[in-house]
């Protein structure tokens, strides 16, 4: 994991656009529970949650909707420049360009079929996103309500019947993880939460995972052709679901 965070580290050093911070559980605690910038019900939440994996996880999103920026997990190697991520054309044809206010991975979950679950090791957001918020609201009421497989599936119909099994074989992708951030995202665009995300949307910008590229699982933007970050870590058997 050290070679994956010194890619960051030391292509940010020579960069002038972009800070670079190493945060442990502890510090992103420290920074979020200063001027009561969450409610008591988001940290009562975050504290009912039962390993520190899906705890990280809810910080990565109380992190970005405060400050914004890159959360990246240290199990992700770099590959690219953030710039032709971040600022990229609206029309190939056109002059403008944006600045994208979301950027994420796509999933392994389905190996052909697009889906609405999405790999969330790397997150670029504009501070107060209503992606991240919805992402938070979904998450403090699931934990609070103590929200089981069968209360997920429910949040999927009347689609659901497409996605048996998931809920089930990855109950975390679902109570914290990429799935349930694709369903907020679709809740905010006023779609059905299992409305399939693809990498062309304009909505966001969404990174297409190929999981045998050059040897690993890597992540491209598909607008530029230009590769983003890659892992081999986190995905187990995922893929076969």
């Amino acid at each position: 994991m050290r070679r994956a965070v010194e890619s960051w580290r030391t292509k940010m050093s020579n960069e002038r656009t972009y800070k670079h911070y190493f945060w442990t559980q502890e510090d992103a605690e420290l920074a979020l529970t200063q001027d009561s910038l969450f409610p008591p019900e988001v940290w009562e939440a975050y504290h009912a949650l039962t390993t520190p994996k899906h705890m990280l996880e809810l910080l990565k999103y109380m992190t970005l909707l405060i400050h914004g920026g890159v959360v990246v997990e240290p199990t992700i190697m770099r590959d690219g420049n953030l710039d032709s991520i971040f600022y990229n054309k609206i029309d190939h044809n056109a002059d403008s360009e944006r600045l994208p206010t979301f950027v994420t991975g796509s999933s392994p979950l389905h190996k052909a079929t697009p889906t609405f679950c999405l790999h969330n090791g790397f997150i670029a957001a504009t501070p107060g996103h209503p992606y991240t918020a919805r992402v938070i609201e979904f998450i403090v009421n699931g934990v609070r309500n103590r929200h089981t497989s069968i209360d997920y599936d429910d949040m999927m119909c009347p689609y659901a019947s497409n996605y048996v099994g998931h809920t089930q074989l990855h109950p975390s992708e679902f109570t914290v993880g990429g799935c349930i951030l694709g369903m907020a995202i679709n809740s905010v665009l006023g779609r059905e939460k299992t409305h399939p995300l693809y990498p062309e949307d304009r909505d966001y910008t969404l990174l297409y995972h190929n999981p045998n590229d050059m040897g690993s699982r890597r992540f491209t933007d598909v607008r530029t052709n230009l590769m983003a970050y890659s892992t081999d870590f986190g995905f187990g058997n995922i893929e076969d679901a």
